[in-house]
């Protein structure tokens, strides 16, 4: 999918575009590439906004480079208080991930992911998940 089809149910005639949140959960390797993009590609800043970043021991990884809007926490709750749009799941392994996607999926917020093991054990019930909750897998 591009981004273009995944923002187009938050455009509506009625009321003016804002950009969708997206909390990005795991702050690795990927995590930080995916954070880089988000924060230093000023064509997506009207359509996509970096609002959280999830990582255990956060301090340690708080990276100047990241907008200082940008919540970072070790809290799951503050990442779903904050209703997000968008999760970006790169946090690995199968079980932490399960319940964070699914929790995701169930508030109704579209989840991106490259944790292929999640995906293997447990898609086709997420990809029902996000149907049954009009979100995006």
């Amino acid at each position: 999918m591009t981004l273009d089809a995944a923002l187009e149910p938050n455009l509506s005639a009625s009321e003016p575009r804002r950009p969708l949140s997206v909390a990005l959960l795991g702050f690795g390797t990927v995590g930080a590439s995916v954070a880089r993009i988000l924060s230093e590609r000023p064509e997506l800043a009207d359509r996509v906004r970096l609002t959280h970043v999830y990582n255990r021991n956060v301090g340690r990884k708080r990276a100047d480079w990241v907008t200082g809007s940008v919540t970072w926490t070790d809290q799951l709750d503050d990442i779903f208080a904050s209703s997000p749009d968008v999760v970006v799941e790169v946090m690995g392994g199968v079980e932490a991930a399960y319940a964070v996607v699914t929790r995701a999926l169930r508030q109704g917020a579209s989840v991106v992911t490259a944790n292929k093991m999640l995906l293997a054990h447990h898609g086709p019930e997420l990809l029902r998940l996000a149907a049954d909750n009009h979100a995006l897998l």
